[in-house]
């Protein structure tokens, strides 16, 4: 036995003249049967004449195999063909022994010498099924037991005649043996009141008395279908030797034995009156043979029933690759196998194994309410003997269960009441996906054991196909997400075979190349490349015959004829086996990378402005404002008769458009913008279109319309004059050399419907309206969208940066303001700038020099590194009666204000200084003095921490360059606010 293979092995068949053979080898189990069959199946196909099965190495034979073997078996000599088991070995004959299938196969064993088997060879054949039955259904009495029959007679009539004392012939001593000694159960009893009088040794025996004369023992009670109105002794005429019918009965002994008997009652003559003697053969181990034949044919014919059904089955499940009918089907079988199931679900676990979901159900009331039913850990359905659920999760295993579960559940079930369910796990070869619950409404004892047998198979094969439906369904959903994201993916991506030719196309490909999917896979990549002597092109097609990664950048030929330039990375890629079996392409079109490239290099030279310009902003602007303060000075000092008025306002006028040109550049390029102040708009209006004026055209007539009354609102001057600027010379440029422009300012107090900004953050306040028209070509309705955009010009190159309007845009924005648009093809176009009013009482210059003259003498504090603004403020302060101690930087200031701190009334503070910087100055100066008031002022102010304070108006601020009279004004409104 130790050298006989453990593992199973199985030969191909082999075919030798009119023989076919296959050789078993080792454990041959279920698992093995599909290569049994398959063995077979290769036989049948060329019908041999005969079947040898070389048993000889075999070591183990299961129950199905053999099962398939009988069955073959019969099959085979229905068709004139024969199957023989050669050699097989007696731990082999032992399981067909017990199987009680060795006398129906044709088995060949090996020689005695060899054999540890101790074969009954008397015992005799079992009969086939037929016979048995022939044997049960004949009631007639066979020649043995008649003439077994015919010495009992023959004996108990010598006892009798021995009884009266008749004379004896030579044979009465062998007949009384014989009587005495019969291996059948004779009883003779009173016909009348069923009371036996007498019995052979055996009877009294197996009654379990030694005298029936001294004992009550009725032959009903032996016999119960003995009934006592019947008399089968007198129903047939007599026969030789006074036998009658030979009835099959079963027969009570003592301690409750049971025997099955084949019975004989024949009347016999007694001194006082007629009794009947029951002469019982003991067919007992035949009729167990039989009944147990006929178990086995039924066990047989069943397992072959359910195989076949099994196989069916498994079939079945192997074509559904959907998770919904597989499960019906997996539950359609098992209602099929336990027929006493009138009910059934099948819940799968989730990904996470912390759910169970009602997959199907068939036999419910309302099936359908159990669709939706998802059980979390731990819950289960009332009713059902659930604890094996969560078992494997460890989780409380008691019927807890929520609302809903319950609610779903009772309104499935009802009106019924289950009486008794099972649940049988789904078990795959690698994992448990699930449960199959099966019910019955009916009978509380439906389900037995076997049919938890019988549904192993089932489930095994339904979970198997269970678990492949998974990894098709993972497959199938890996394959959409994958398809999802490359047809999502904004880049064109497609791929070549190791031919090169096209073999997947994206959406983003379709757009870019203008061939669909379908005509472009298929074609060589060459079709979609316009110049194939680049050398760009040469390492592309060098990268796809190497299969290698190759990334540049390489223009590529649409349907239309025209080439984009793009940008690719091709890489290639692998099958299972790690193969390169082609090239994936990634393709950008760079069309709009290279516009922002040429966008950014003009950024970067406005940026570049813009830093040269922030390094000089603030020297620039001290030069400025001393040109500027000075000029307005000497305008206040000289009167309007004089000759020299006139110089003053031009000098003025030109350092003012010097300053707004510098503002304007900072505005563009560094994104900087001026604090916001209180602003009388329509002034700021009027000074603004004074600088427009000259660059207007002869043709193009410019007109303004004002508000009678002064408008105030908080705004940075400068960025408002640069929207008014923008917005003319756009006009104008929309006119060429005639037309009109026209300039409104007015009141307003709702929203408009069609903004072209956000909604502002307030809107139940005034709006102070600006309003620019032109009568020239209008706007197209496709270019409103992208007029606000930076960089987008309509205008010729060298014409115009793309920034303007979208600086009017920002600023308006930025001051909580919104914008409307009307435009219409050769009729013109329309701005409308609405900016929040802030409603403050007019200035006048009998007020401003009435609160002059109060504050006349006060001390001043100016700091600034610059001496020309120094000089200015000191000059235009004490002109105006003021005393004035100046500093050239934030520390020198400092100092002289601790000296005395209640010298001084006000501080003019520069922001950006040397050594200390206006904002170090102000919080030293706060420690000192809390609330002292503080003017700051710069041409060009970065952002400090001073800017949330300057925008409340807890701090004031004067923009450089300024006219003396703003900054007397700011001067004097600041100190009356303080007193």
């Amino acid at each position: 036995m130790n050298d006989i293979p453990t593992h199973k092995s199985l030969e191909i068949p082999k075919l030798e003249d009119d023989e076919a053979i296959i050789k078993i080898s080792g454990f041959f189990n279920q698992k093995n049967m599909e290569d049994l069959e398959r063995a077979l199946s290769t036989i049948d196909q060329k019908k041999p004449r005969t079947l040898s099965i070389d048993c000889s190495q075999l070591v183990h034979l299961d129950t199905p195999n053999i099962a398939l073997l009988v069955g073959k078996h019969n099959e085979y000599r229905v068709q004139g063909r024969s199957m023989v088991l050669r050699s097989v070995p007696p731990s082999v004959m032992k399981i067909l022994k017990l199987s009680r299938l060795d006398n129906i196969l044709h088995i060949d064993t090996l020689p005695a010498e060899s054999s540890d088997l101790d074969l009954d060879v008397g015992v005799p054949k079992v009969p086939t099924p037929g016979e048995v039955q022939g044997i049960i259904e004949s009631m007639e009495i066979d020649e043995r037991h008649m003439e077994s029959t015919r010495r009992i007679l023959s004996a108990y009539r010598q006892l009798h005649e021995e009884s009266l004392g008749l004379d004896r012939s030579p044979g009465d001593d062998f007949a009384s043996t014989l009587f005495r000694s019969s291996s059948d159960t004779i009883f003779l009893f009173n016909p009348v009141d069923g009371f036996v009088v007498d019995g052979n040794p055996l009877a009294r025996e197996r009654v379990g008395v030694n005298d029936f004369s001294g004992e009550k023992v009725l032959i009903h009670q032996l016999c119960s279908e003995l009934k006592s109105d019947e008399k089968p002794w007198a129903e047939a005429p007599d026969t030789q030797g006074g036998a009658r019918i030979a009835l099959d009965q079963t027969w009570q002994f003592s301690e409750n034995v049971r025997r099955q008997m084949k019975v004989t009652y024949v009347p016999v003559d007694h001194p006082d009156e007629g009794y009947v003697m029951a002469i019982c053969q003991d067919v007992t181990p035949e009729w167990d043979l039989e009944v147990e034949n006929r178990n086995l044919q039924k066990q047989l014919k069943g397992s072959l029933r359910d195989l076949s059904f099994l196989e069916k089955r498994t079939r079945d499940f192997n074509r559904l690759l959907e998770r919904e009918p597989l499960c019906f089907s997996i539950l359609d079988g098992a209602l099929e196998v336990v027929q006493e199931a009138e009910a059934g679900m099948v819940l799968l676990f989730n990904s996470q194994l912390n759910r169970l979901t009602v997959r199907a159900a068939i036999g419910f009331p309302r099936s359908d309410r159990l669709s939706q039913v998802s059980l979390k850990q731990g819950e289960v359905f009332p009713g059902i003997q659930s604890e094996l659920f969560w078992h494997h999760l460890k989780s409380d295993p008691s019927d807890t269960h929520s609302i809903e579960i319950r609610t779903s559940w009772e309104e499935a079930v009802r009106p019924r009441i289950i009486r008794a369910s099972l649940v049988y796990p789904l078990v795959s070869q690698q994992a448990q996906v699930g449960f199959l619950v099966l019910v019955s409404f009916d009978n509380t004892r439906a389900f037995r054991k076997y049919d938890e047998e019988l549904l192993d198979s089932l489930t095994l094969a339904g979970a198997t196909a269970l678990e492949k439906s998974f990894l098709v369904e993972r497959i199938r959903f890996s394959e959409i997400h994958l398809r999802s994201i490359l047809e999502s993916i904004p880049i064109s991506v497609f791929s070549v075979d190791d031919q090169s030719h096209v073999d997947t196309w994206n959406y983003e490909s379709e757009k870019l190349f203008g061939w669909n999917a379908g005509d472009a896979v298929g074609r060589h990549y060459r079709k979609f490349y316009s110049d194939e002597n680049s050398e760009e092109a040469t390492q592309l097609n060098h990268a796809l015959e190497a299969l290698s990664p190759w990334e540049g950048e390489i223009e590529v030929k649409t349907k239309l004829g025209e080439t984009v330039p793009t940008r690719h990375i091709v890489q290639p890629f692998l099958n299972t086996e790690g193969i390169k079996k082609g090239m994936v392409f990634v393709v950008e079109d760079i069309r709009r990378l290279i516009e922002l490239r040429d966008q950014m290099m003009k950024a970067q030279k406005l940026e570049s402005v813009g830093v040269l310009a922030g390094g000089i902003a603030h020297d620039f602007n001290n030069l400025i404002g001393a040109i500027l303060g000075y000029a307005s000075f000497l305008r206040s000092q000289l009167g309007d008769d004089d000759k020299n008025t006139r110089y003053a306002e031009v000098i003025e006028s030109t350092a003012e458009q010097a300053s707004q040109l510098t503002r304007k550049l900072l505005e563009f390029a560094s994104g900087s913008s001026d604090q916001k102040i209180l602003t009388e708009i329509r002034g700021l209006l009027e000074d603004c279109l004074e600088l427009v004026k000259p660059s207007i055209p002869v043709g193009v007539k410019l007109t303004l319309q004002l508000s009678p009354d002064p408008i105030y609102a908080f705004v940075s001057p400068t960025a408002i004059q640069q929207v008014i600027m923008n917005l003319c010379l756009n006009a104008r440029d929309a006119l060429a050399e005639e037309g009109k422009i026209d300039v409104r300012l007015q009141e307003r107090d709702d929203l408009p419907s069609n903004l072209m900004t956000p909604a502002p953050p307030k809107v139940d306040t005034k709006w102070t309206v600006l309003e620019v028209s032109d009568s020239g070509p209008g706007i197209e309705d496709s270019l409103v969208a992208e007029i606000f955009k930076p960089f987008f010009t309509t205008k010729s190159a060298g014409k115009g940066s793309g920034l303007g309007l979208a600086m009017v845009y920002r600023t308006v924005v930025d001051h909580g303001g919104w914008m409307e648009l009307d435009t219409e093809l050769e009729k013109g176009t329309t701005f409308r700038i609405g900016l929040p009013m802030n409603e403050v009482t007019s200035k006048g210059d009998e007020a401003t020099e009435s609160k002059g003259d109060s504050n006349r003498g006060k001390s001043v504090l100016v700091v600034d590194d610059e001496p020309l603004v120094r000089e200015l403020a000191m000059t235009v302060l004490e002109s105006s009666g003021y005393q004035v101690k100046c500093a050239e930087d934030g520390a020198q200031a400092l100092e002289m204000f601790k000296s005395d701190p209640d010298s001084f009334s006000i501080a003019i503070v520069d922001v950006l200084m040397p050594v200390m910087g206006g904002e170090e100055l102000v919080k030293e100066i706060e420690k000192i003095r809390p609330g002292f008031p503080i003017l700051l002022s710069s041409g060009y102010a970065p952002k400090t921490s001073l800017d949330e304070r300057i925008k409340t108006g807890e701090i004031e601020f004067l923009p450089k360059p300024y006219r003396s009279r703003q900054l007397l004004e700011k001067i004097e409104q600041m100190l009356s606010a303080t007193s």
